[in-house]
């Protein structure tokens, strides 16, 4: 799928410069310096990195040492995309969630590499002396997207279930670094005039290649390709900040240390017995709404949390419960940090409100055609709704 590139969508309307625009900054750069990259040049690739992903250091590429099908840039046509697979490793090599190779986090910042290196490559095939067009053009889109998608999907997976706090985060900072690459990609214009070219010389397409292509394109002009170097830089550090912003968010909402409530002993008698190592007695000072009768205190993680909600009786516990493990002491000023980088974003790409910008290629096309829905729909609903919530009610 071409479109897991996260490529963004944007009206024509808006794109006073499209051809005039700059080339964006390459993902990789040309020096050799040994120290770390930083946020803004991330892929400086020195040889012991290269030597980190299993690299030989004379293997055919020049420097950059390319992996994958096909050759390196300017030695010709890349090979037709073969499905989807890794760059290293192999069947007898499976490691976590049956990916070759990935034993151990460190495992998650090679894979990683290796995947930036081939997008490199595919990208410097389209921009190299004219590069690629057509529908091999439409290939090389589609062989990015996987590759980059390969491991930011078992990166996401992992950062979401995986128990070992050292795995979750190697996944975490791999989705980061590769959600760069992305933006980067977004808002590359030699990617994008290429495409271009492309769409204006195609004559014997099919109608999914044409949708596809239109598709990609509208997906550029969304994600500010037009915009000038300093601004797109600028629309990349705000889109990796938004993207910390949200990982932060869920890793307060899902990391220690949990919040706790006091519930009466009443209640915490009938736990299951799993949930009952997570009580303590006596309670401490604080006091979280208990009706003055003796309590324990319970450790609310997600877990705790999803039990409380289906066999709790008192819906005091509940209420408390559900309202103590969403409201993370620190969320909150994280989520008005997301808030003015969400706005700025919106700004620099000539929205109004990220509402507005999120909203533009949907079919409610603006914020305020989804009020009136919203109101419509309750007008609607209301009374049904009422008399619904009045029968459960009765029920409790």
């Amino acid at each position: 799928n071409a479109l897991k590139m996260g490529v963004l969508r944007r009206s024509a309307l808006h794109l006073p410069r499209l051809r005039g625009a700059p080339s964006a900054a390459p993902l990789l750069s040309s020096s050799s310096s040994s120290s770390p990259p930083s946020r803004q040049h991330l892929f400086v690739a020195p040889p012991a990195w290269r030597r980190c992903a299993g690299v030989p250091a004379g293997s055919a590429g020049g420097k950059w040492g390319w992996r994958g099908p096909g050759p390196a840039p300017g030695r010709g046509r890349r090979a037709p995309p073969a499905g989807r697979r890794w760059a290293s490793g192999g069947a007898e090599d499976l490691g976590v969630f049956g990916v070759p190779g990935l034993h151990t986090p460190a495992d998650f910042e090679r894979l990683g590499r290796e995947a930036a290196w081939n997008v490199e490559r595919l990208v410097s095939e389209v921009t190299w002396r004219g590069g690629i067009r057509g529908v091999a053009l439409l290939e090389a889109f589609d062989q990015m997207s996987d590759t980059l998608c390969l491991v930011l999907d078992t990166a996401e997976v992992c950062r979401s279930v995986h128990p070992d706090p050292e795995f979750v985060q190697a996944a975490d900072d791999m989705c980061a670094l590769l959600g760069s690459v992305v933006q980067r990609l977004n808002t590359n214009s030699e990617l994008y005039l290429a495409l271009v070219e492309s769409i204006d010389a195609a004559t014997d397409w099919t109608e999914e290649q044409h949708r596809m292509a239109r598709q990609l394109r509208a997906d550029f002009e969304r994600g500010g390709v037009h915009l000038e170097l300093e601004g797109r830089d600028k629309l990349v550090a705000l889109q990796d900040e938004q993207q910390r912003l949200c990982s932060v968010f869920q890793q307060n909402v899902h990391s220690g240390p949990f919040p706790s409530i006091l519930i009466p002993l009443s209640v915490a008698r009938t736990l299951p017995a799993p949930l009952r190592r997570f009580l303590r007695t006596p309670p401490p000072p604080r006091h979280h709404g208990a009706k003055g009768e003796d309590t324990a205190e319970l450790i609310v993680n997600s877990g705790v949390l999803g039990v409380v909600l289906r066999s709790v009786w008192d819906e005091d516990v509940r209420r408390a419960a559900y309202m103590a493990y969403h409201c993370h002491p620190t969320n909150v000023g994280t989520l008005e940090k997301l808030l003015s980088v969400r706005y700025e974003i919106a700004q620099i790409l000539g929205f109004p409100s990220y509402a507005a910008f999120t909203l533009d290629d949907k079919m409610a096309r603006t914020p305020d055609r989804v009020r009136r829905f919203l109101g419509e729909l309750h007008e609607g609903v209301s009374r049904k709704v009422g008399e619904e919530v009045g029968a459960l009610e009765a029920l409790k």
